[in-house]
């Protein structure tokens, strides 16, 4: 039996179940264990595969999503967020209110993870809709298009920081060419797409009042944000240091499990110690942003376990030569993979994982940079959300849309962007890898 047949039986059942509405992480398991048995394996021989693909995954991203997960929830809680988005609406006023929105939307998809950030900024873009009589599409598209693009192509966000243990892609390169395709992406998915929407009536919407305690100065809020960023940055510039223990310290820099936890300790301090907020206080919202990480956390370690299934079946291999066959480039195959189980599945989490699995164990014969790849896969992973992505139910909801309202912004605005990020990709490609 040919290993597609495997692969088609494992997806079906992973579509099936997504359908029904049942966890991820239950979904993938059994969409593995599924595979397994199609392709005839023992049950200790698909067991054991499986429990091999969750350690191997989780082993590699734990650490990171966890310390990031703690981050996210410490610039929130400290108001270190709030003084941000206080200060650049003071500065740049209503004029460039869209552009305005994205950074602020940017700077804060960084840290945090999709649903957190929507959460924290939605009070924000939902009071501008109400003051300024601007319309829902017209200032929402630049938050989600930025919030979008950083979940899917930086590190330490889930889906790239898992793909990049996967692909054994260096995550401090992953996240420079990443920053340099998502910014034009959020630019052009978000202010300049919105602009179609802005003759639109303004939709009633009820949201708390925004807060306008400003917690942390603007300076130091901003660069507690952007700090693990700098870090892992600035570790790539170890190669070029002579000085020994400069070196050793940029070293340690350029490795996101240390850069993630040197970062914490020092927003701890400059964000809570040192404002006087009890240490009790900071650990229970260092707590809160790790809980928030477990449940993403299982999703990561289930698509371990089926990319582990695909491998031992022949499923990977079989792919990988059919990309040969068809004369298609392993970067476009990538983005192709991820955007066909985005739409069958819905989940953008999902389809990145899933496609790595099948890609990683050909990716020493496709001669292509394990980052690039990293980076494609999460485009591709975000292609055309519509009825079965619960993003997409979430901008309807909130934002008050109708169905048709919704795929003609959220759903045009994922698939622009995604497209931005197959360009930027291949651009790097073709002149800088």
């Amino acid at each position: 039996m040919s290993p597609l047949i495997y692969l088609l039986a494992g997806l079906a059942t992973l579509v099936i179940l997504t359908l029904k509405k049942v966890n991820p992480f239950l979904a993938l398991i059994i969409a593995a264990f599924v595979t397994a048995m199609v392709a005839g394996l023992e049950i200790s021989e698909g067991l054991s595969a499986i429990e091999k693909g969750v350690g191997q995954t989780l082993g590699s991203t734990l650490l990171i999503l966890t310390l990031g997960g703690a981050y996210g929830s410490l610039l929130e809680k400290s108001g270190a967020i709030q003084s941000i988005t206080n200060g650049m609406l003071s500065s740049w006023g209503v004029s460039r209110i869209q552009w305005t929105i994205m950074v602020i939307s940017f700077l804060v998809g960084l840290p945090l993870f999709y649903n957190a950030a929507f959460i924290l900024l939605f009070p924000l873009v939902s009071g501008l809709i109400q003051q300024t009589g601007l319309s829902a599409r017209f200032l929402a598209l630049p938050m989600v298009a930025s919030l979008s693009i950083t979940h899917a192509l930086t590190p330490p966000h889930p889906a790239p920081a898992a793909l990049a243990a996967m692909l054994h892609a260096d995550v401090a390169q992953t996240l420079i060419w990443g920053l340099c395709i998502a910014l034009p992406a959020a630019m052009v998915g978000g202010p300049l797409f919105s602009s179609f929407f802005k003759k639109e009536r303004a939709t009633e919407i009820q949201t708390p009042a925004i807060d306008q305690d400003q917690g942390p100065g603007r300076k130091l809020s901003l660069l507690m944000a952007i700090l693990p960023i700098l870090l892992i940055t600035m570790g790539n510039l170890e190669n070029k240091l002579t000085f020994a223990p400069l070196k050793f310290i940029f070293t340690l820099f350029s490795l996101p499990t240390t850069a993630m936890i040197m970062s914490v300790f020092i927003a701890t301090w400059f964000l809570g110690i040192r404002r006087k907020i009890k240490l009790e206080v900071i650990m229970q919202w260092l707590i809160k942003g790790m809980e928030g990480i477990f449940s993403i956390l299982l999703i990561i370690a289930a698509g371990g376990a089926f990319k582990e299934v695909l491998v031992i079946t022949g499923v990977a291999d079989t792919l990988t030569n059919m990309a040969g066959a068809w004369s298609l480039h392993p970067l476009l195959f990538g983005w192709m993979l991820a955007a066909i189980i985005r739409v069958a599945i819905g989940s953008a989490t999902v389809a990145a994982l899933t496609a790595a699995g099948l890609l990683a164990p050909g990716m020493v014969q496709m001669n292509v940079s394990p980052e690039l790849m990293v980076l494609s896969i999460g485009s591709g992973s975000i292609f055309f959300s519509h009825l079965n992505d619960a993003g997409f139910w979430m901008f309807k909801e909130f934002f008050q849309l109708t169905i048709k309202e919704t795929f003609l912004s959220w759903t045009l605005m994922e698939s622009c962007i995604s497209l931005m990020g197959l360009a930027g990709v291949w651009i790097i490609y073709m002149f800088a890898a």
